[in-house]
């Protein structure tokens, strides 16, 4: 609410400027205070992009300082409003360069130590996020690949069957179909994952899924790709039922108890290392983990 409320009063005291006439800022087409006052406009809409339009437009067509100052630090607003802090700055910093004592410098500086502030936190945030994908990456030694293996459950009798087996169970040209389709959304996801397009990839295993719920390679494959997207309690959802159906899958195992630990639930997460450690005891991870969370586990 503060934020909008001061981008409208600095947009109104530009256009007293321009009402008024102070500054010299008439020292221009008709054309120019034409797109300046439409750009304004736009801005009190929230038609950033549009301005932004108009605003380089008038930087093309007019040399005096005074607009010119005040349609780069306008410019630099709406690729603020936009989150593009990159152009922002770029534009804010021609400001300070070029017209120091331009009357609207105080509302640069302002803005700059806003995007400062901005920038610091989505390094933060970024620094985090690397933090979280070198976990994630440690525990599968590459970037916890999909599954490719495509054990399918089709027929009313819940047989398993595969590509290679396919003629020797008595299958309708029904479920044949849905064969193919689930077959082509797995491999379409393992696709959209080799190329760390997740939710693409999301997409296409949530489809193969609805065609076949008890098919533990989709739901691996939906766990492994809700990791990728960090959405931890979606991941460990899939994980722990894959694990519940083979108690001796490792990897599934592996990140029931990582994704235990996303979710803050040392205690759970706790349980299912040591399990892990139980079906593969020199596992450094498993050890290492164990050995912190005791102590958390012991505090509570």
């Amino acid at each position: 609410m503060y934020k909008n409320i001061k981008l409208k009063t600095i947009i109104c005291f530009l256009g007293c400027l321009l009402a008024f006439g102070k500054y010299d800022i008439y020292a221009a087409s008709a054309t120019v205070q034409d797109n300046y006052l439409y750009a304004i406009r736009l801005m009190n809409s929230e038609r950033y992009q549009a301005a932004i339009v108009e605003l380089k437009n008038i930087l093309t067509q007019t040399n005096n300082p005074v607009w010119v100052s005040s349609t780069l630090y306008l410019l630099g607003k709406c690729y603020y409003e936009l989150q593009d802090y990159t152009e922002a700055r770029q534009y804010l910093t021609r400001v300070q360069k070029n017209y120091p004592k331009s009357k609207f410098i105080n509302f640069v500086k302002e803005l700059l130590n806003e995007l400062d502030k901005k920038t610091a936190a989505l390094q933060l945030e970024t620094s985090d996020k690397e933090q979280i994908t070198e976990k994630i990456m440690e525990f599968s030694g590459q970037q916890n690949p999909p599954r490719v293996e495509q054990k399918i459950v089709i027929d009313e009798n819940r047989k398993n069957i595969t590509i290679e087996e396919r003629r020797q169970v008595n299958l309708t040209e029904e479920d044949l179909e849905r064969v193919k389709r689930l077959e082509r959304y797995v491999k379409e996801g393992n696709d959209y994952f080799a190329l760390n397009k997740f939710e693409q990839a999301l997409d296409a295993y949530q489809r193969a899924y609805a065609i076949d719920r008890d098919n533990s390679v989709v739901k691996y494959n939906l766990a492994v790709t809700h990791l990728r997207l960090e959405n931890f309690a979606d991941a460990n959802y899939f994980f722990e039922d894959v694990y519940k159906r083979n108690p001796e899958d490792r990897e599934a195992l592996k990140y029931v108890a990582f994704t235990y630990m996303k979710l803050n639930k040392p205690a759970l997460a706790y349980a299912y290392w040591v399990r892990l450690l139980r079906l593969d005891p020199n596992n450094q991870i498993a050890q290492r983990y164990v050995k912190e969370l005791e102590k958390m586990v012991k505090q509570r």
